[in-house]
């Protein structure tokens, strides 16, 4: 998971959530990956230099972890 630092325990967190073959990415890897055959764009992870915005669920659950 590239869960832009959020932790180890956030990361096992979000892989038991996840559904199989499901893993959040930022924009970069995305860009990288999105000419893949087999791999499907869910819902885009926005980062902001302020603050990151994280618009899938498995995020915001992850954020719910650490307030």
């Amino acid at each position: 998971y590239d869960i832009f630092g959020l932790g180890p325990a956030v990361a096992r967190k979000l892989e038991s959530i996840a559904p199989v073959g499901e893993v959040l990415v930022s924009r970069p890897l995305c860009t990288l990956l999105c000419d893949v055959p087999g791999f499907i764009l869910g819902e885009e992870v926005r980062e902001s230099h302020k603050e990151r915005i994280l618009q899938t669920r498995r995020a915001k659950t992850a954020g719910t972890l650490l307030s």
